[in-house]
C-alpha cells in the first residue's frame, strides 16, 4: 500500500473516532472497589461516583477473581451498593472492578 493510501485511510478512522468518543462522553462510567473497602455482613461496599449520572437509568456490571456472588441495590444517579453472598467473616474478596453504561443508544 502506497503512503497516500495509508495516510487516507487513517485519517478517515481518525475522522470516525472523535464523533464516538464525543458522543459517548459522560455515559460510561469505571472503577475498582479495594478489597478493604467492603464490610458488613453479608459483605457490601458503597461506590460514589465523581460525577454523577444524570439519571439512574444505567446497567452496572461487577467482576471480582473472588468466588462470591454481587448484587446491586440502593442504585441512584450518584452511585450504588455492591451487595455480596458471604456471610462469613473468615472470607473476604479481593478488589472488585465495576463498570456503568447509561442506558440508550450512542
Amino acid at each position: 500500500m502506497a503512503c497516500g493510501e495509508q495516510d487516507a485511510i487513517n485519517k478517515i478512522f481518525m475522522d470516525l473516532a472523535i464523533p464516538l468518543s464525543l458522543s459517548t462522553a459522560g455515559n460510561i462510567k469505571s472503577g475498582t472497589i479495594s478489597s478493604g473497602s467492603f464490610g458488613g455482613l453479608p459483605l457490601s461496599a458503597s461506590v460514589v461516583f465523581v460525577t454523577p449520572f444524570s439519571t439512574a437509568n444505567y446497567s452496572p456490571a461487577i467482576e471480582s477473581d473472588a468466588i462470591a456472588e454481587f448484587g446491586i441495590q440502593s442504585k441512584t444517579a450518584n452511585g450504588f451498593t455492591v451487595t455480596t453472598n458471604i456471610r462469613s467473616s473468615n472470607m473476604t474478596i479481593s478488589n472488585a472492578y465495576w463498570i456503568c453504561v447509561l442506558n440508550g443508544e450512542y
